[in-house]
């Protein structure tokens, strides 16, 4: 039979590599979410050209609806917008 690496490895040893693993993963994680914060996060704008492109949004009175209204006739799309004020 084969030698099994892992008998020969004090448990401390695995629980001290566990502990670092998860370090390393969680700073990768908290760096990765600093960096896409810093280049305006998920929602950053786009630069594709809508031209000749229909949209129709509904909620744009106020809000992301407004705001996404904006961005999409900047971009050239024809924009039909859907809005109700109580």
């Amino acid at each position: 039979m084969g030698l099994d690496f892992l008998s020969y490895v004090n448990a401390e040893v695995w629980i001290i590599f566990g502990a670092a693993l998860a370090t390393f993963l969680l700073l990768f994680v908290i760096l990765y979410n600093i960096r896409q914060f810093a280049q305006g996060g998920q929602y950053r704008k786009s630069h594709i050209r809508m031209d000749g492109k229909v949209v129709i949004i509904t909620g744009a009175s106020s809000g992301i609806g407004y705001e996404t209204a904006l961005d999409l006739a900047r971009r050239g799309a024809k924009v039909s917008i859907i809005m109700c004020k109580k």
